[in-house]
């Protein structure tokens, strides 16, 4: 499994690299057929994060969901946060804000001890006003500026606070 992997993920990486038009639906064709030739390993793991990353890119968010989630379900790598956050940004994608909104949340409270909590909690913020809800994307935004000041996350904290008060002063 773990060779046909790392061919389709060189095929794929040869064509983007020679500006080659490549059929993604042929690489998760044969990610999807290397997943299902085992049910647990790297190979089975990493071909649902590749074909949710894949779906992502070719603005296919509904699968994409779907795929990441499988794959962070499996694994317990730094990768499966992210999985979740790319996940929950498909469903923001997909306008299911609420549901993007619940997925962060568990993301947040699974791992807490990431090294990209900062981003979890900007990114719930920023849906939250995305959704109007100034007042919990205020409070998610000081979080990270109280827990993260050197952020770059922190920076555009400030500057988020900053435009939702301007916006209520007006």
């Amino acid at each position: 499994a773990l060779y046909q992997f790392e061919e389709a993920i060189n095929d794929y990486q040869e064509a983007h690299k020679n500006k080659q038009n490549m059929d993604v639906d042929a690489v998760i064709k044969k990610l999807k057929k290397v997943a299902n030739m085992n049910f647990f390993g790297y190979a089975h793991r990493m071909s649902f994060y590749t074909i949710g990353n894949l779906y992502y890119k070719e603005k296919k968010f509904k699968e994409a969901h779907t795929y990441l989630l499988k794959f962070a379900r499996k694994d317990s790598s730094h990768l499966a946060p992210l999985a979740m956050i790319k996940a929950a940004l498909a469903l923001e994608n997909l306008k299911t804000l609420p549901k993007a909104v619940a997925l962060l949340k568990e993301v947040e409270d699974s791992y807490d001890d990431t090294l990209m909590y900062d981003l979890i909690l900007y990114h719930k913020a920023r849906l939250f006003k995305k959704q109007g809800n100034t007042l919990a994307a205020i409070s998610q935004y000081n979080k990270i500026i109280m827990k993260y000041p050197k952020s770059i996350y922190a920076k555009r904290a400030k500057n988020q606070i900053f435009l939702i008060n301007l916006k209520k002063a007006q």
